[in-house]
């Protein structure tokens, strides 16, 4: 949904990873960006370069909590020193307007998805607090959040900025 307006702004700069091959192949086809076939363990993801934006639209939105760690860590290590992680994460205000309540540990996880053919116990509806994902972060690199921009993105999406 993004990486359309991405590719016009900045052509040739733009790489977009995704686990869905008829994804990447739509994606590389239709606006000529580089793409990358990613996988659900962050462990095995390999990135060709580091980048001055590593931009995250909608994953975290799905993640379990147990695997937000890891993908963290594996997209920070993909960030040139100096340059930006951004990340999307839905808020609770938008998860209370729905009517859910969260566990202890800030979250609140959905075994289902707008997309069938990834497995729910990697790819569900995750909400979040905002407690949660600072702790998250502090737990990753040692420290809170650079920017906390509420709202930034549709469907009451949060963005969380990271300066390396």
């Amino acid at each position: 949904r993004f990486t359309r307006h991405l590719a016009r702004v900045m052509p040739d700069r733009v790489t977009c990873a995704d686990v869905l091959p008829g994804t990447i192949d739509f994606l590389r086809e239709q606006f000529g960006v580089k793409t990358i076939l990613s996988t659900h363990n962050p462990a095995s993801v390999i990135f060709p370069a580091q980048y001055d934006l590593v931009f995250v639209l909608s994953m975290f939105t799905h993640l379990p909590a147990s695997r937000w760690q890891p993908w963290l860590r594996a997209l920070a290590a993909a960030v040139k020193p100096g340059g930006l992680l951004v990340f999307s994460v839905s808020n609770d205000p938008a998860a209370r307007e729905l009517g859910l309540s969260f566990d202890q540990d800030g979250t609140h996880f959905i075994g289902s998805s707008e997309s069938p053919s990834l497995d729910i116990e990697v790819y569900g509806t995750m909400y979040t607090t905002r407690q949660f994902v600072e702790e998250q972060v502090e737990q990753a690199f040692g420290r809170g959040p650079s920017h906390y921009f509420p709202y930034a993105f549709w469907v009451g999406q949060d963005a969380v900025v990271m300066r390396f």
